[in-house]
């Protein structure tokens, strides 16, 4: 896609949400979590359905079509490499258990606010020891009670 295609498909995507998406944004809105969220929010070749662009924090929700295994991974690494900590939740997470998957997404923020970002930040490999970049990238989509054991 070239960038004025994928921002006229943030748009689109914008105007006709998903209930799981209307769901979420109705508690990451107006700075609900101390941070700033933006829906549909581009980094070029991608759209995030999800993004705070002051943290680097992409959250991305899936459904049954995003079920293949491996099939985000060239975007995950395509953000990591520049800073985006990418959390993915399965939709059915998002409706059944919105204050868990929310409370992951505010532990997140608040990471993420306490370690500032390098500016610029490491690309393929640097920031971290051996080559380790600095965020935790959830991936594929897990369980909440997973989750909670991870953070």
């Amino acid at each position: 896609m070239q960038p004025r295609q994928e921002l006229e498909g943030a748009r689109i995507a914008r105007r006709f949400p998903t209930a799981t998406e209307k769901r979420l944004w109705s508690r990451l809105r107006r700075d609900a979590l101390g941070c700033h969220f933006r829906r549909q929010h581009p980094v070029p070749p991608y759209v995030l359905d999800f993004g705070c662009p002051s943290l680097k924090i992409a959250v991305e929700a899936d459904g049954g079509q995003h079920n293949q295994p491996g099939e985000h991974a060239a975007r995950d690494r395509y953000l990591q490499e520049r800073g985006w900590l990418v959390l993915r939740f399965w939709n059915n997470e998002m409706l059944e258990n919105i204050d868990g998957v929310i409370a992951v997404i505010h532990k997140a923020c608040q990471q993420r606010a306490a370690t500032p970002l390098p500016n610029p930040p490491p690309l393929r490999g640097g920031g971290g020891a051996e080559g380790q970049l600095n965020f935790r990238v959830v991936n594929p989509p897990v369980g909440i009670s997973s989750l909670k054991q991870r953070w």
